[in-house]
């Protein structure tokens, strides 16, 4: 599969979780793609990453996402679990020291985003080139009934923190999958992000709609990597999600032709539809301060 990558010219592999580091055989599949050329990078929470690890990562060239879910122990562990804090600061120790390049990545949640704004200051005290966060999506254990949503205006508060952070910093941040962002973050040093246009592939070959989403739509060890991708683009799921998709509460919102009615992952695992809006838009709930 790895040659059929590189022949149709895919340049840039993300490896996430899970957690990757609990493939044994990890370090191996990441030097097959490097000996093709292509651009790596890993999304970690940094307890598995040790010297040795980090030292090989560096020969591979390959960028690293460390997750850290606040700027406090008393933060972090309460999400992470007791320990976690010292492990995640001493990854970034690590990393900075074998000159792994790295970014730290804060999921938003109602637990931590009243420290959005510290983030930014710590992720530039470990080294990280630049932070991002990304508001909770609730898939997995984000899904679990743990007091983790957010409200409309937590988001835009926690946001808003964190842009004023960055600014005040002069550091660059990054907002994941909150297309409807741009309506108020404004900074230069702030960059906002909708659906990245990829492929998500599962450890067994499976191609998602969306890697918080549990819909197959091919199989790129059945139906090779070309095969796979025209039968993603090519799905109703796809076109549902990301092509036709236009929620009502939407229609009459000056960011719609940006934004697309927000995350469609959000929308569907919390209203079972792709035709509704992003749950999170503080624009539709009012929660934006008027001018």
């Amino acid at each position: 599969m790895a040659g059929e990558l590189v022949e149709w010219g895919v340049d840039d592999l993300n490896v996430s979780g899970g957690e990757p580091f609990l493939r044994r055989d990890l370090m191996r599949l990441l030097k097959v793609f490097y000996d093709m050329d292509m651009d790596l990078s890993l999304n970690t929470n940094g307890i598995l990453l040790n010297r040795g690890r980090a030292r090989e990562l560096s020969r591979l060239e390959c960028f690293v996402f460390l997750s850290i879910d606040g700027a406090s122990r008393e933060t972090h562990e309460r999400l992470r679990g007791p320990g976690t804090w010292s492990r995640v600061l001493r990854a970034a120790k690590t990393l900075r020291s074998e000159g792994v390049p790295f970014a730290v990545v804060f999921a938003m949640n109602s637990r931590n985003f009243h420290e959005a704004g510290d983030i930014p200051r710590l992720a530039e005290r470990v080294g990280a080139l630049y932070v991002a966060t990304i508001p909770i999506i609730p898939s997995g254990a984000a899904h679990l009934p743990n007091g983790l949503a957010l409200s409309p205006a937590q988001v835009f508060k926690g946001l808003k923190m964190f842009e004023e952070s960055v600014e005040e910093l002069g550091y660059f941040g990054s907002v994941w999958c909150t297309p409807f962002a741009k309506a108020f973050l404004k900074s230069r040093h702030v960059h906002v992000s909708g659906c990245s246009e990829g492929m998500d592939i599962s450890p067994s070959g499976d191609v998602l709609l969306c890697d918080t989403l549990d819909f197959t739509v091919s199989n790129v060890l059945r139906d090779g990597v070309r095969g796979a991708w025209r039968k993603l683009i090519g799905s109703g799921l796809y076109r549902e999600a990301f092509l036709t998709r236009m929620p009502e509460e939407c229609r009459n919102c000056p960011m719609f032709g940006r934004c697309r009615g927000g995350c469609a992952a959000r929308a569907y695992l919390t209203h079972g539809t792709f035709q509704a809006a992003d749950p999170l838009c503080p624009l539709l709930s009012k929660a934006m301060p008027r001018a």
